[in-house]
């Protein structure tokens, strides 16, 4: 094995490592995509979040700050940071590429925008409309990041969260028992959820579901199953009754 730092991409044994900023400007409740040109070294065409390489060793919020300036032309004071998200990987199989993406969610005071050379239009769009736009790789799951307050624990999801306690002291049953089990877990939490719309109710699974990732990391399926389920779920609740996907949420985590 060998690593080559280059600029920002570490090369490991064949695999370029490149550091990534993306953030999110949130107005209201809708935020910010933007479309890539034609003149961008990748995804051209396809719609993100203001993104930029990292430079040498500068912080990851000063690069984000320093991108949100340069393509939308918005100063220091007509934006506020609002969270910053866990670091996310993503690896693209066409280059044998690991971006490592970090994530940030910035309040915008201005809704009009002045874009660069980077990119050739934007929209501002409710976060549940994400699916229908032909986006760059895993910038839903970037958005998941900063999206929602995750430091803060549902109160009415405290009996469930603390079942998800029990996965992570298992060390009897194999991961197909597990996974079962982290889709009951993901069903209670439907059913305990004191959301009063969809968007909340999404992030109390993805809250559970993220507990379950956490407590069996080394066992897919107790990740990669609530996640399926989360996809479907987060798929139909566009247009949806909020009754109809409770519902929702506890027949298909039953039929996986």
């Amino acid at each position: 094995m060998y690593y080559e730092k280059q600029g920002t991409t570490l090369q490991v044994s064949g695999l370029n490592y490149k550091e990534v900023v993306t953030s999110f400007l949130r107005a209201g409740k809708q935020i910010l995509l933007l479309r890539r040109s034609a003149m961008v070294g990748t995804h051209r065409g396809k719609w993100s979040g203001v993104s930029g390489y990292l430079e040498g060793d500068e912080p990851p919020l000063t690069r984000a700050m320093t991108e949100i300036q340069e393509e939308l032309k918005l100063s220091v004071g007509m934006i506020e940071l609002v969270r910053v998200g866990d670091v996310l990987r993503a690896f693209d199989e066409g280059t044998d590429t690991v971006w490592i993406i970090h994530p940030f969610l910035f309040q915008s005071k201005s809704r009009t925008i002045e874009l660069d050379w980077e990119n050739t239009e934007y929209k501002w769009v409710n976060p549940e409309e994400l699916a229908s736009y032909d986006t760059v790789p895993k910038l839903r799951e970037t958005l998941d990041r900063v999206r929602y307050d995750v430091q803060t624990e549902p109160p009415s999801l405290a009996n469930v969260l603390s079942k998800v306690g029990e996965l992570e002291t298992d060390r009897v049953h194999g991961a197909t028992f597990l996974g079962r089990r982290a889709l009951e877990l993901l069903s209670e939490a439907a059913q305990a959820s004191d959301a009063t719309e969809s968007d909340g109710l999404f992030f109390h699974l993805l809250e559970a579901a993220s507990r379950m990732g956490r407590a069996q990391p080394a066992m897919a399926n107790v990740w990669n199953l609530p996640r399926k389920l989360l996809r479907i779920i987060d798929a139909e609740k566009v247009g949806i009754l909020f009754n109809s996907l409770r519902t929702l949420s506890g027949n298909t985590a039953c039929n996986l």
